[in-house]
């Protein structure tokens, strides 16, 4: 196993990474993701935004695409924007919306 796939297992079982489905056509794929949920608030012009972003192992879900769907804690995602690989390709960033409730 790679440096990379060790420090994933490590954050898995800290707690720290959370498991997700990916909805590829007709085979849902169980991995972990680290996720990220920020909010901002601008109280002065009453601006509410919300940035939702996933960080997985690319090989875990290889075909993950813009538009592809997945659930975490019950809530179907989408995937905004292309996914981006980080530094040797082992690890990928997608930008995610909201869809709804599962």
């Amino acid at each position: 196993m790679s440096v990379e796939g060790e420090l994933w297992d490590a954050l898995r079982d800290a707690g720290m990474l959370t498991q997700a489905t990916f909805e590829v056509p007709a085979i849902p794929v169980p991995v972990w993701v680290g996720a990220t949920f920020d909010e901002d608030i601008d109280v002065d012009r009453m601006v509410h935004q919300q940035q939702y972003e996933i960080e997985y192992q690319t090989a875990d879900v290889p075909g993950l695409a813009m538009g592809g769907t997945f659930v975490i804690a019950g809530k179907r995602f989408k995937v905004q924007y292309r996914p981006m690989s980080r530094g040797t390709g082992h690890f990928s960033k997608a930008r995610i919306t909201f869809v709804g409730p599962v």
